[in-house]
Order: structure tokens, then C-alpha cells, then sequence
């Protein structure tokens, strides 16, 4: 009678089979464990701070490689005689961050990035911040493909929008810094 393999195997033979399926599922779980990517992943950036002269939509101000901005300090932005205007700085953002001196890149197939935002703001005793202040974004966001040169981004969308930033000081001593909330700036996914 053709019939299950099972009648047909002895204990022994039974016992091996059994158990070579056993460690192969141990050794499946461990690979997945061990040596598959975490699911989910946190990087911090700390924003570049760029000069646009012109204020120019169009330009697009990236942090590594040929043709990158070239960085300012707002230490002394009172004193600072080439920046007159807010508008004239961008905050430029360049994701992810390179480890190991390696260029790393995302992947199509990542499932979500979130990009969120968090302000520090120092205190200073002239220019007090309300505790609930109205900031606008004008945010734009690209990308640029495996290949392509350093200045080869391509334009993905841009909003401006007004975000509420929830800001409280502990110590009002000057250089302290406010504990400002997290404002969500994009959601790709």
C-alpha cells in the first residue's frame, strides 16, 4: 500500500529525520536573529547650516560631496554682516550619515522614513521665546540615485507648513537651552 512514509521508516531513521528538522529550524531562527537587519532604526543628524544668497528655491544645498555648501556659524548672527535676513539661511540635511567612511544609501524597498525634528534653542534674556510659538517650514525634499553625480538631486516634493513648537526653560540663564517638542517634518512609506 503507498502510504504514509511514516509507517514505513523505523524508530531510528524516524528519530534522525525528526531531529534534523529540528536543528535546521534552530539554525533558520538564529540566521534570521543574528544576522538580518533590526526592523526599525533611529540616526540623528545635526543640521548644516548654508548661505543662500539669493534666496533661491531652485538650489539645492547638500551636506558631502563636490559642489556641498559651504557651512556658517550662527554664533555671532547679530554681527555677522553677510547674513541680513532669517530667510537666508537653509537648513541642509543629507541622509543617511555616512559609518566607517563608507557611503551608505536606502533602499526602495525600506518600508518607512520618518523625518522628524527637534529644536535647540538657546536662552537669551533680549529675545525671550513665547511657550507656544508658530514656526513655518519650507521644507523640499530629494533624492538622488546609486551613481549619480554629488550634485545630481532630483526634486521629490516641498510644502511650506506652520507647525506649533512647544518650548519651556528650567534655568533662564543665558546659553541654557530651551526643551522644545518634536515637530514631524515628512513620512515616506
Amino acid at each position: 500500500m503507498p502510504g504514509a512514509i511514516v509507517e514505513n521508516l523505523s524508530g531510528r531513521k524516524l528519530f534522525v529525520l525528526v531531529a534534523t528538522l529540528l536543528v535546521l529550524q534552530v539554525a533558520c531562527f538564529l540566521l534570521g536573529g543574528l544576522i538580518a537587519p533590526s526592523p526599525s532604526n533611529a540616526n540623528s543628524l545635526l543640521a548644516t547650516k548654508c548661505h543662500d544668497k539669493g534666496n533661491n528655491t531652485d538650489a539645492w544645498f547638500y551636506v558631502r560631496g563636490k559642489g556641498r555648501c559651504t557651512p556658517v556659524s550662527l554664533e555671532h548672527y547679530e554681527s555677522d554682516s553677510h547674513l541680513r535676513h532669517a530667510n537666508e539661511i537653509v537648513f541642509a540635511f543629507q541622509l543617511p550619515n555616512p559609518r566607517n567612511k563608507v557611503i551608505l544609501d536606502y533602499s526602495r524597498w525600506q518600508q518607512h522614513l520618518i523625518g522628524v525634528l527637534q529644536f535647540d534653542i538657546a536662552y537669551h534674556p533680549n529675545t525671550e521665546m513665547a511657550p507656544r510659538t508658530i514656526i513655518t517650514l519650507d521644507a523640499k525634499l530629494g533624492y538622488r540615485n546609486k551613481g549619480d553625480a554629488d550634485g545630481d538631486w532630483k526634486y521629490f516634493t516641498s510644502s511650506v507648513v506652520q507647525r506649533i513648537l512647544d518650548c519651556s526653560v528650567e534655568n533662564t540663564r543665558e546659553r541654557y537651552y530651551y526643551n522644545c517638542s518634536f515637530i514631524p517634518l515628512f513620512e515616506l512609506g
